[in-house]
């Protein structure tokens, strides 16, 4: 599971607060949406 979006820390939280409820695999993508598009560029 990939949680997305503009960035900011309820991301990294969204995330935290997932892998607590047992599912480890959560993962906050660094620099979100507009970072995985620029990372083409």
């Amino acid at each position: 599971m990939i949680i997305c979006g503009k960035g900011g820390g309820r991301l990294a939280e969204g995330a935290a607060i997932l892998n607590r409820l047992s599912h480890p695999d959560a993962l906050w993508l660094e620099g979100c949406t507009t970072g995985w598009l620029a990372r083409d560029t």
